[in-house]
């Protein structure tokens, strides 16, 4: 599969933001060493933004890389100083990028999902967006939007924060989160989080610092 990134070049109250989307390939081993040379691609570009001022950015996606592995680092660009961006979802929710307080649970794992889910404020704290079984009827789930999938999410729970909302210089974050089933609008008319993708949303309010 092709993996590119894409952006988009907004003007927010006279500035100029630059809003970059980009997914990064899955997997160990080949995949892995391909990830890692779109981290370091990505950085590449996004620094040379950053370094001429002339746009704030934000990066965001399905990156398929945890807080508790190794790439991390590279992602967020903290193997600098000072890091190239700043991840929202943790500038806020700090215990985020703790791994032994949020470790990624395999989902296979029914008493560590048992246990995360016994507390919904660990949940929310963590930020766990990946996990849900995917849907491999096309036609019913992608075209009908009918998916099965869709009736196992009560049961089975996000177990690993792989996507993410970065920011640069000039941006800051207001409030961060990442619905889920322990919310009161998990499940409400016109939200329906839980149909929107195998993953689940993160969803962050950024401000212009002046």
């Amino acid at each position: 599969m092709r993996r590119v990134l894409a952006w988009a070049d907004l003007t927010v109250d006279g500035h100029a933001v630059r809003v970059y989307g980009t997914h990064l390939s899955a997997g160990s081993g080949a995949a892995a060493a391909s990830r890692a040379a779109q981290i370091e691609a990505v950085r590449e570009r996004i620094a040379i933004e950053i370094a001429r001022g002339q746009r704030r950015i934000v990066l965001a996606g399905d990156m398929n890389v945890a807080p508790d592995g190794p790439e991390y680092p590279h992602l967020v660009g903290s193997v600098a100083s000072p890091p190239l961006l700043i991840d929202a979802f943790a500038a806020v929710h700090p215990n985020a990028a703790d791994a032994p307080r949020c470790p990624s649970i395999a989902t296979t794992d029914a008493a560590g999902l048992a246990a995360l889910w016994a507390d919904p404020s660990l949940a929310a704290d963590c930020g766990y967006s990946a996990g849900w079984p995917k849907d491999d009827n096309f036609l019913g789930c992608d075209v009908a939007s009918w998916c099965v999938s869709w009736l196992d999410r009560a049961a089975a729970s996000p177990s690993e924060r792989i996507d993410y909302v970065l920011i640069g210089p000039g941006v800051g974050v207001a409030a961060a989160r990442v619905p889920s089933r322990a919310d009161a609008d998990w499940a409400s008319p016109g939200a329906e989080w839980f149909r929107l993708s195998d993953h689940l949303p993160v969803v962050a309010d950024l401000s212009l610092e002046r």
